[in-house]
Parts: structure tokens; sequence; C-alpha cells
């Protein structure tokens, strides 16, 4: 799965236990960022796969952008995030529950 960031992000006055790959940084994408679209997440999808504990998340950067996070529950409440960029159109149907095109 690559490196791991092992950083505990604060944000906003919520303390969450965030881990990031080396390839969750791919796009470019912060760990500030990418934090802020996962505590303020607007569509979870959990199950994803079929794996119990792999998720996906979209939510709003600091910048208003929407961002798609995908990552995994860890024990002891902490999450790993192994996807981070900006949201593709095929995902927008969550949040509108409208086609995506």
């Amino acid at each position: 799965m690559g490196g791991l960031d092992n950083r505990g992000i604060a944000y906003y006055g919520l303390l969450m236990n965030v881990r990031f790959t080396v390839s969750a940084r791919r796009h470019d994408v912060s760990l500030r960022d990418a934090a802020a679209a996962l505590a303020g997440a607007v569509v979870t999808v959990t199950a994803l796969d079929g794996e119990d504990d792999k998720w996906l998340a979209l939510g709003f950067d600091t910048a208003g952008r929407l961002l798609e996070l995908v990552g995994y529950d860890l024990d002891g409440g902490a999450v790993l995030v192994v996807h981070a960029m900006k949201c593709r159109a095929s995902y927008y149907r969550l949040i509108t529950g409208g086609d995506s095109k």
C-alpha cells in the first residue's frame, strides 16, 4: 500500500486519527484539504467493492472543491486514506441523486 504519513490531523477542533498512503497524495491534494473533505463528508459509501472496512467519501476541501476519498477503517478508530482527488463526474449522482451526465 505504499508508505504512510502517520500524522493525526486536527481540523476545526475535530481530532481525527487519519493516516495517508503515499498514493493518496498522487493527485496533488494536500493533507489539510483531504482532512477537511473527510471531516465534512456529505456522502459516505461503506462496504465499497464488497470490503466491509473500505469506504468512499465525498466532501469539500478548504477551497470548496468537491473531493473523492477512498480509505479503510483501522483498529482503534483510525482511518487510512489511500486515494484523494477532485471528484469525478461519475460520483456526482451520489450527491444529486440523478444522472452524472
